[in-house]
């Protein structure tokens, strides 16, 4: 499954969910109020951040999983 379909199922969008409102609830508490915007920006960042992570995995993964080059010399 690639990052962006992984990112579109319902369990990674409930964790945003819970995220933002955790969040939200935050800049409430601190602030007395919500700046303009915050949910969009939030999503964004929670977007990038999760599409860097899968790919930041997936690429660990493959090289894990890659055949070690043999350290002989084939003549």
């Amino acid at each position: 499954m690639n990052c962006s379909d992984f990112y579109k199922t319902e369990r990674v969008q409930d964790l945003q969910t819970k995220a933002m409102r955790r969040f939200l609830d935050m800049l409430i508490k601190e602030y007395g109020g919500l700046p303009a915007n915050a949910a969009a920006d939030f999503q964004t960042g929670y977007r990038k951040g999760f599409m860097a992570e899968c790919k930041k995995k997936k690429k660990e993964d493959k090289q894990k999983n890659s055949k070690p080059k043999s350290k002989t010399r084939r003549r």
